[in-house]
């Protein structure tokens, strides 16, 4: 009896484990003030190309509203990372604020 309950509990953990989700897609627009003109813009999509989680054909920004529409995985990373990334660029996004230092290297046209 006791070896039937052990087959039970690890056949039910192995179908536990095949059930779990590998990917979760969201997209999120990002608000980004400071985003004036197409090299501010080219600065953003950077700061947010090449990173885990993130499928940089999905970046579409939006000068007009100065937003930044992203699909990522957020089983391999969360908004806040995203609005770092971009802070990190030197641009406010959301309510996380720029990174000083990166913001000061910024052309005087994207301040």
């Amino acid at each position: 009896m006791k070896i039937v309950k052990t087959i039970l509990l690890v056949l039910t953990v192995a179908m536990l484990m095949v059930s779990c989700r590998q990917h979760d897609y969201r997209t999120v627009k990002i608000k980004v003030p400071q985003m004036h003109n197409a090299e501010c813009a080219q600065r953003v999509g950077q700061a947010l190309t090449n990173k885990v989680g993130i499928d940089p054909e999905t970046i579409t920004i939006d000068l007009a509203e100065k937003t930044v529409q992203v699909k990522y995985d957020s089983m391999d990373t969360a908004l806040k990372n995203l609005e770092f990334f971009i802070a990190d660029a030197g641009f406010d996004a959301g309510p996380i604020p720029a990174n000083v230092a990166a913001r000061e290297k910024l052309p005087a046209s994207c301040k």
